[in-house]
């Protein structure tokens, strides 16, 4: 909101089979109208069994049609200047 971007959605879900067939795939926040999922992935994401659970959810995100930014703590040393730039970038013409 501080780089002039619109509040985003928070806890975003989707359902979808392929990722698992009786729990939502959830984004961190987002922008739904816009079809933008953004996914902190923080230290934890690093462990096998995690990386592979985020692809999963990345793909069922993908097959709704969102477009993913996975952001993470070095994002914060550069104030999400990459995300902020991201955001922009996906975020549909008028």
């Amino acid at each position: 909101m501080d780089a002039g971007l619109p509040d985003p959605d928070l806890q975003i879900t989707v359902v979808d089979p392929e990722f698992h067939p009786k729990y939502p795939a959830s984004a961190d926040l987002g922008y739904r109208r816009q079809l933008i999922a953004i996914h902190y992935d923080g230290k934890h994401h690093g462990r096998e069994r995690q990386l592979n659970k985020d692809v999963l959810r990345n793909a069922a995100f993908e097959r709704h049609g969102y477009r993913n930014i996975v952001v993470t703590a070095r994002d914060a040393d550069n104030a999400y200047a990459r995300v902020i730039r991201e955001v922009r970038r996906l975020w549909p013409s008028p």
